[in-house]
């Protein structure tokens, strides 16, 4: 069975949008218009290759990928606040939580953080969320 890529990142947001306290979420190709002086996240899904491991036409695959969620909060403020949105997403994608989206199964491998850097108005840092699919 082909490893589907719409299970994989609704599994992925569904589970980041059920986490509480965090900024409004820029969500991959949607319209959003940032506003100076608030706080605001924005994902992304960078799936990985797919591997095709048994030797069979019908054998299983396998994908690793990652799914970033950038958090920006207003500069000169610190770096905190930001820190503690990357606790709640870091405590909300934690090591072998397995999301099921359709009978399709997202297994958590592993979420770190990001260095920080000012970009524009925001201070900027992140998640990078490890998964694997297997089908």
């Amino acid at each position: 069975m082909a490893i589907n890529h719409y299970k994989t990142s609704k599994a992925l947001l569904d589970r980041l949008k059920t986490l509480t306290g965090l900024p409004p979420l820029a969500q991959d190709n949607a319209s959003f218009t940032p506003t100076v002086g608030q706080s605001y996240m924005r994902e992304a899904d960078l799936s990985g290759i797919t591997q095709a491991p048994a030797l069979t036409a019908d054998g299983f695959q396998r994908q690793d990928g990652l799914y970033r969620v950038g958090v920006f909060v207003p500069k000169n403020n610190g770096k905190f606040n930001a820190l503690a949105h990357i606790d709640t997403i870091i405590a909300g994608f934690p090591r072998g939580l397995v999301l099921t989206e359709g009978g399709q199964k997202v297994r958590i491998e592993q979420s770190d953080r990001e260095t920080g850097f000012i970009d524009g108005e925001w201070y900027q840092t992140g998640v990078v969320i490890r998964y694997t699919v297997v089908n």
